[in-house]
């Protein structure tokens, strides 16, 4: 193969107050890392390219560029180093750390174009979406036709995948170059496991894994901060935050009242014992944090 098929999407938005370039890179560099070549109509497939953003309203953009790029060894050298930067961030963490590798992305695209004149883009379109009714989740095929006649009635898309014929039951669409993508929507994040607050909010549950009455007010003020973090996160709405922050409170109860109920007629320190023994992957945590407020209690003693 002469060429390697690469694709850069670049989405606009509102993200914490500023307006936000997220730009991804797809090609095949990941897989020939591993002496895997591609055969020509290689298919690239469900490969994300932007993670859940809150949307607040605003208006947003979208950029799709197929390119065809020589694979000289200068290109395929950079097109690995922009892959690499594109792929080494979760989505699903917070949006900020990305955005810290964005302009290099953006940079060295750039520099894998400038290496060769037969580097060029095929086709591509950028495309606003006002805030409101006209900003609706579905999916954008982007063809390049220019030595293949497309009836637009004829393309269907099932299970992610562009078909062409007169029903949808009809074979892939393997007449041209293209793009397929889609904007999906979600009205909850199950992620939160990975955004920034959630050492936080582990910190809470430990803390809540105890009969102690100083321990429990401990988590209770814990729970405060995490509150604090997930309103101010700027990768929750609003709705989102009070959710989660409802639903760590509950469980919080749960597993205190559960850990009273089991062990709270027993000693102090037998309760405790008990409790840790319970608390499972949180043990962890909530005996260094009694270190921690053990340490600090004989500090202030001291003084």
């Amino acid at each position: 193969m002469t060429y390697a098929p690469m694709a850069l999407v670049v989405s606009e938005f509102q993200y914490d107050g500023q307006d936000t370039v997220v730009p991804f890179v797809v090609g095949p560099s990941l897989l020939e890392k591993d002496r895997i070549e591609l055969p020509n109509g290689f298919l690239f497939k469900d490969t994300k390219v932007a993670g859940i953003n809150p949307y607040k309203g605003d208006d947003f953009q979208l950029t799709v560029i197929l390119y065809q790029v020589k694979r000289t060894d200068v290109a395929a050298k950079l097109l690995k180093v922009v892959e690499n930067l594109a792929s080494v961030f979760d989505f699903s963490q917070t949006l900020s750390a990305y955005l810290k590798v964005a302009n290099v992305l953006v940079d060295t695209v750039g520099e894998i174009i400038g290496t060769d004149s037969s580097n060029q883009p095929l086709i591509g379109v950028r495309q606003g979406f006002k805030a409101g009714d006209d900003f609706k989740p579905g999916y954008y095929a982007l063809i390049d036709n220019r030595q293949t006649q497309i009836e637009e009635g004829k393309l269907w898309v099932q299970k992610n995948e562009l078909l062409y014929g007169d029903t949808d039951n009809a074979p892939r669409f393997t007449g041209a170059n293209y793009v397929l993508y889609s904007i999906s929507q979600a009205a909850e994040r199950t992620d939160y496991e990975k955004l920034s607050f959630y050492g936080q909010w582990k910190t809470a549950m430990a803390e809540a894994h105890t009969a102690n009455p100083e321990k429990w007010q401990s988590a209770t003020a814990n729970w405060t901060t995490l509150y604090q973090m997930m309103s101010l996160s700027a990768d929750l709405i609003s709705p989102q935050a009070e959710a989660l922050a409802d639903d760590c409170w509950q469980q919080m109860e749960t597993k205190h009242n559960k850990v009273k109920s089991r062990f709270g007629t027993m000693g102090g320190a037998d309760t405790e014992k008990k409790a840790l023994e319970e608390a499972g992957e949180l043990r962890g945590i909530s005996e260094r944090l009694d270190h921690v407020r053990s340490k600090s209690v004989s500090v202030l003693r001291s003084k």
